[in-house]
């Protein structure tokens, strides 16, 4: 039978094409089996983080007055776009972890 070439796949992906394709369809994994290798490709990328990332302070202080003529440039924005600003909260969960990954 013809396959894809998996030449540019990640080695680590290579075996659950493999057993996908298996002749007999008895031994290709179900469903969750193949839900569970891929999630275990992705917590490989990007690993879940138990704390947050480190704060960097530059230059002391970073305190800007509320009504500050950049604060209320930001906030003006900010309610202008507000209809368009995508919430990472809700974005897919299977690419939840890539905002982390690739800033």
């Amino acid at each position: 039978k013809v396959r894809p070439d998996i030449g540019n796949i990640p080695k680590e992906l290579v075996p659950v094409l493999e057993c996908c394709w298996a002749e007999d369809p008895n031994s290709r994994p179900g469903f969750q089996q193949v839900i569970g290798m891929l999630s275990d490709f992705r917590t490989s990328l990007c690993p879940l983080e138990t704390t947050p990332p480190p704060t960097i302070v530059i230059g002391g202080s970073s305190y800007v007055p509320t009504d500050s003529p950049g604060t209320r440039h930001l906030m003006d924005k900010s309610q202008e776009n507000d209809s368009t600003v995508m919430n990472p909260e809700k974005s897919s969960p299977s690419f939840g972890c890539f905002h982390e990954c690739f800033p």
